[in-house]
């Protein structure tokens, strides 16, 4: 992988799946070893122009491994008021169901 984006690659305005690009989402798991060296690693430019963070490990010469499965629509959190709408989307989402304790 070259670098990451949170627009399509190649970019369109409108995603659709006819333009064979990939969306990539989830959680980065680390070692705690890593997780250190991830930490203390400078945010890299592409990082920042993309604001993805695992562009710091391409720019610094590190790769990352990534399964794919199927969509499952996701939600970001990045404030406050964006679990609101996550747990609204869990009482709905198949995989909590099966899970939930």
């Amino acid at each position: 992988m070259l670098y990451t984006s949170r627009a399509p690659v190649p970019y369109t305005k409108k995603f659709s799946s006819e333009l064979n690009a990939k969306r990539i989402y989830g959680i980065f798991g680390f070692r705690w070893h890593f997780l250190k060296t991830f930490s203390a690693m400078e945010e890299s430019p592409l990082e920042l122009v993309e604001s993805c963070d695992s562009n710091r490990l391409y720019d610094n010469g590190f790769t990352q491994r990534i399964s794919p499965y199927p969509y499952v629509k996701s939600f970001a959190v990045d404030a406050p008021e964006d679990i609101i709408k996550v747990e609204q989307h869990m009482d709905n989402d198949p995989y909590y169901k099966k899970y939930k304790i």
